[in-house]
């Protein structure tokens, strides 16, 4: 059978990925799109059919089945023609008509709005789609890739908008499923349109770079190969350039700072191995070590521990000519398929032939993607529900799956996939809600941590727990990121901090005549400067609840430990309802520090950490300290006073710090009986005129 020449490469590309290539249907669906938009045209004047024809070869190029190629020849048909789905699910099954149904409804959906319900409504359908069948998605990935390759022709103003919206959400999302080749493209594309002068400025930058390389590079491939050849392992070795937009964020890191000679892997080379093993992986680490000198720590091992969207592949960076960095990564063909298409190249032909009944035809028939790759659109399906919101849900989704990643992993060498900034508390949660609410503690790399520790990757994550049943800090909602963690911390610490108004001691100013040692100032706030600055305070709160002062008698428990001395920590100052961490100093004493306090991690004999804990007595306050930045403007520290006398607190001390650059810092610490009460405080100072950041 003859097939039109650009069927026929169509069906070439699906030829390498696949064996059972049903030609007489992908004939049918390629002749029926072909009529259904015959006198349609693009915006660059082309037939609209290139465009079906494009987005169907990235699917074949992808690995996916017959129905996935067909989908994509008609996933234009019915939105932009007068023929109904009906005559699609007649002409072509119901498995097709349900793939070419999807798209047709992800087309109509704009993720870019002013309206946080209705992006987040259009959010909430397109992960519906993910989860009810991936291969939707991977339809609409390649049908908005080969858009981006021809948005010169559209209007400037869609031309930003459209980008934007790639580098939001289609290019994350493409790195969530594993496919670099498609993320990176992505990326790339939009780049130019949303930062064009960067995009040009980068791109001159790196072509004068590769260009000075180019000797170099040729040199340092022959070296590979001729080594690989004398241990006879055939390999295919190429020049990876970093791609453009990901060059250009990682010179806005602050150790970087625009200078492109600090980034460690501009040059690269990619070894793929032709021979599926892992032992020549490592054999071939090694003859690259035998090369050239080693980074002393800077050797990822994806294969032992791969990431969790699928990636398998051997980092290592050395020293060449002269002292430059070159990266190499070494992986075998299936490894570098798995890199570049991510879960649309898992064909799991083994695993369905030895199931019962399956016969050979079958196995080629669809994609099947591991159950581990989409562990997290399960769990984005379930937390989704739970968080009807709108903004709640986009806030997870901007966390949880449009942030960078990390890799850390748990002493098992199991491997944590989270979000940049994510914490031990995020990691701790991310292994079970109950490890989460026990934590202590953490350990990076075998040394101490504050738990507020922003994790790295390539880390190995022990969490420290308590033996006994113990509730999570509320103060830790400041610093996780992940929706997980802070979903079980405002489930358990809300469950637990009723406010009770009717236990609250009521005072009249009439009687504040009669009360005069409450206006004592505590030692604390004898320390403070200006004591003019804390007059103007204590006579501006004169109606304040009075209670029993936070500085009354505390006691810290120590685990494991009976009779323990204990002393508070100079440079931090612990205050009572703090986490708090303890180190056994030399003397066999336990130092108190507090947990955000940043001598913590320039402690050396981190290993003789031990889990501590406040022991409050019955009634007693918990501290919080709290700092505010705000624009300078008369009558400022007025309204942030008005906003402590009217929520009632006990405060402990207050300091404004001097003015600079227009900006007002004001730092203080004040009593409160629960979380709800911290809450409303947090609320109120929010929401005073000029406050840009509250701590």
């Amino acid at each position: 059978m003859s097939l039109p020449a650009p069927l026929q490469e169509i069906v070439e590309i699906a030829r390498k990925k696949r064996s059972k290539i049903d030609e007489v249907n992908l004939l049918r669906a390629y002749e029926f799109a072909k009529q259904a938009h015959e006198g349609q045209l693009r915006k660059s004047g082309e037939p609209f059919f290139t465009h079906p024809l494009a987005v169907a070869k990235i699917i074949a190029d992808m690995g996916l089945d017959d129905n996935s190629i067909i989908a994509a020849f008609l996933h234009d048909v019915v939105e932009d023609t007068s023929i109904p789905m009906e005559e699609i699910q007649h002409m072509f099954g119901g498995d097709v008509a349900s793939l070419v149904a999807g798209e047709t409804n992800l087309g109509h959906l704009k993720f870019i709005s002013e309206k946080s319900e209705y992006q987040a409504e259009n959010l909430r359908k397109m992960f519906l789609a993910m989860s009810k069948d991936m291969r939707v998605v991977l339809i609409k990935l390649s049908d908005r890739l080969h858009n981006m390759r021809t948005m010169k022709y559209q209007t400037p103003e869609r031309r930003v908008r459209k980008s934007k919206e790639t580098l939001e959400i289609y290019a994350p999302l493409a790195s969530r499923l594993g496919m670099g080749q498609i993320r990176g493209e992505l990326e790339d594309l939009a780049f130019q349109w949303v930062h064009p002068r960067d995009y040009e400025e980068l791109k001159e930058q790196i072509r004068v770079q590769f260009k000075e390389s180019d000797r170099l590079l040729a040199i340092l491939k022959r070296q590979i190969k001729d080594k690989l050849n004398e241990e006879n392992i055939q390999a295919t070795i190429e020049a990876r350039a970093k791609h453009l937009y990901s060059l250009w964020k990682k010179l806005q890191r602050p150790e970087i700072n625009g200078d492109i000679s600090k980034v460690p892997d501009l040059i690269a080379l990619r070894v793929i191995l032709e021979q599926e093993s892992v032992e020549n992986c490592y054999i071939t680490l090694g003859l690259v070590h035998q090369i050239w000198t080693p980074l002393a720590g800077r050797v990822s091992d994806y294969i032992a521990t791969p990431k969790a969207n699928g990636y398998r592949s051997l980092h290592t960076k050395v020293f060449v000519d002269k002292g430059r960095i070159l990266e190499v990564q070494i992986r075998t063909s299936q490894m570098h398929e798995q890199a570049e298409f991510g879960i649309a190249s898992h064909i799991i032909y083994e695993q369905l032939k030895m199931r019962k009944g399956i016969k050979g035809e079958e196995v080629d028939r669809g994609v099947k993607a591991s159950r581990q790759q989409l562990d997290w659109i399960k769990e984005l399906t379930k937390w989704q529900k739970e968080a009807p919101d709108s903004e709640g849900f986009l806030q997870g989704l901007r966390l949880d799956i449009f942030k960078d990643r990390i890799f850390v992993y748990t002493p098992k060498g199991d491997v944590k996939d989270l979000p940049t900034g994510a914490t031990p508390i995020d990691f701790a949660y991310s292994i079970h809600s109950e490890i989460g609410d026990r934590t202590v503690g953490a350990r990076i790399d075998g040394h101490i941590v504050p738990l507020n520790y922003q994790l790295r990757s390539g880390e190995i994550v022990e969490i420290l727990t308590a033996k006994e049943n113990k509730q999570p800090s509320a103060d830790w909602l400041r610093f996780v990121v992940t929706n997980t963690a802070r979903k079980q911390i405002q489930k358990i610490t809300s469950s637990h901090t009723i406010y009770e108004a009717d236990k609250i001691e009521q005072v009249d100013e009439k009687d504040l005549d009669k009360r005069p040692d409450s206006l004592e100032p505590t030692p604390s706030q004898l320390l403070i400067k200006p004591l003019s600055l804390m007059e103007k305070v204590r006579s501006s709160i004169k109606n304040r609840l009075y209670k029993k002062p936070i500085s009354q008698r505390a006691a810290v428990v120590v685990h494991g430990l009976k009779g323990v001395a204990t002393r508070m920590a100079r440079c931090c100052n612990p205050l009572p309802g703090e986490d708090i961490i303890g180190f056994v100093t030399q003397d066999q004493v336990v130092s108190i520090h507090s947990a955000i306090c940043q001598n913590v991690a320039t402690i050396v004999h981190k290993e003789k950490q031990i889990p501590v804990n406040w022991s409050l007595p019955a009634g007693m306050q918990k501290a919080l300290r709290m700092k505010l930045e705000m624009g300078y403007r008369e009558g400022a520290l007025r309204d942030v006073t008005k906003v402590l006398s009217d929520s009632r607190v006990a405060i402990e001390q207050f300091e404004q710090l001097p003015a600079k650059d227009g900006i007002l810092k004001i730092q203080f610490v004040v009593g409160i009986d629960n979380e709800a009460q911290k809450q409303s405080l947090y609320s109120k100072l929010q929401r005073v005129r000029g406050v840009h950041s509250l701590e």
